[in-house]
Formats: C-alpha cells, structure tokens, sequence
C-alpha cells in the first residue's frame, strides 16, 4: 500500500518528505524498514515531531491491519459467499472455487465467453446479496453497461436492477492505476466507509497492465507474483481474465 494514500491521516508534506528524503515509499517501508526513531533522523529538521511520527505509525499500522471477524462470523461468510451462477451443473464445479482468500484465472480465446461468465457470476450475486458489492477492474476500456443491464432483465426478482448500483467498475490501462484502485478499496474497507461489503473483485484482462512484469518473468502470472494485496484476497474473491492468443 502506497504511503500517499495515507494522507490525511498523516500530512501530505510529511508524507513527501518521507517520501523524498527517507525513502519511505510504501505502507510496509514506514512499518518495517527501521525504527520510528532512526526514520525520524531522515528528516530534515521541523518536518514533524517524534512523538507526532510515532502517532502516525501507530494510525498507519491500524489502517493496514485487517478487519478481525470472529470464528462464527468467518464460518456464516464462508457458507453465504460462493459465486454461483444460478446454473445448476457450473455451480457444481464452482462451488469451493469462489470463496474469499481464492485467486482464480479464466483463460480462452477472444471472444470465447470469459467476461460473459464472470458478468453472469457477480450480477447473480449482487441480485439475491443486496448487501454486497463487486469491483470490476477494466483495463481495456470495453466494459459494456448495456450487456450488464441485458443480463439483469433475466432476473425477475424485486430490486434487480438496483443491482448495478453495487458493481463498481474502475478503468485502469497501466499497473500503477490498477494499484490505486486496490489501495483505495483497502483503504475504505479498513475504515469501514462501504455500505455494502465488497465480494468480488474482477480485473478484465490481466495481460495488458501486467504485461511488462509477464515479459520480465517468463510463465509467470500476477496471481503467481504476490502482486495483489494480500488482505484484500482473503476478503475477496479475485478472478483474472486472461486472453489467450489462438495458434
């Protein structure tokens, strides 16, 4: 988690100082690359306090913790949070695979149905969890709201097409957008400001922002890296589309 989205819960020139003159670039630099004290030397003198830096390790360390949810919560969560289909024999094979803490990649050929599948398994569930939500992460700019509302009609249950007030959907063409869009919902999901818990989070596809880290390691996949947040995997289920190239 970047320390710039931290401010205001520490000051934006605290923040750059840290930043600039500390080396302090990330949530995980101020906690653990040295004391509060041999950081604070970093600084150059009347950026802030000791004590005051102490304050904002202690907020920051709090921010970055997660949620904690007892063993009766997790085991009601775990039984309410597969994504199903509402198609009986891929529930079957589903179900177990969508539960949150799983990384899951949907692979195939342009056009063979992936982002249909993945449209279809968090619109279901947004219609029947009315206190869910899902982040849908596009990083070519084909999102079609007009396909997702066509889905919807299929539903002929009350509050249906409110559903689509729940699915967030954020355009991302580079990694580094795409790890703001992850850190903002960190963020908002350590403070408790979502109204509705989000369930889901689909990046549709993972090859283009990820594609220098593919080509600078051979066969491997950003699931494979460690690339996503790992307390926001253990809340959500993370789906992956991967477009594979015909031969």
């Amino acid at each position: 988690m970047r320390l710039a989205a931290c401010v205001p819960t520490i000051p934006e020139h605290v923040v750059s100082s840290l930043e600039t003159c500390a080396n302090i670039k990330s949530v995980a630099d101020l906690l653990f690359s040295g004391s509060t004290f041999e950081i604070f030397r970093r600084l150059p003198a009347g950026t802030t306090t000791l004590q005051e830096l102490a304050r904002y390790t202690a907020l920051v360390a709090n921010l970055a913790s997660v949620p904690g949810n007892s063993a009766a919560e997790l085991l009601k969560e775990l039984n309410d949070d597969h994504l199903l289909s509402g198609v009986p024999e891929l529930d079957e094979i589903l179900h177990g695979l969508t539960t949150p803490g799983r990384l899951i990649e949907v692979s195939g050929n342009k056009g063979s149905g992936k982002t249909s599948l993945l449209l279809q398994l968090v619109l279901h569930r947004l219609v029947h969890h009315p206190q869910s939500s899902v982040l849908w992460i596009d990083t070519i700019g084909d999102f079609s709201a007009a396909r997702a509302a066509q889905f919807l009609e299929l539903y002929d249950l009350p509050g249906a097409s409110l559903a689509l007030d729940r699915l967030q959907v954020s355009v991302a063409f580079e990694i580094d957008a795409v790890h703001d869009v992850l850190e903002e919902l960190r963020l908002s999901l350590s403070l408790g400001t979502h109204q509705c818990r989000t369930r889901a989070i689909v990046v549709d596809t993972v090859t283009p922002p990820f594609r220098p880290q593919l080509e600078s390691s051979v066969g491997s996949r950003p699931c494979d890296n460690g690339w996503f947040n790992a307390p926001i995997s253990s809340i959500c289920s993370i789906f992956f589309v991967d477009r594979v190239c015909s031969e």
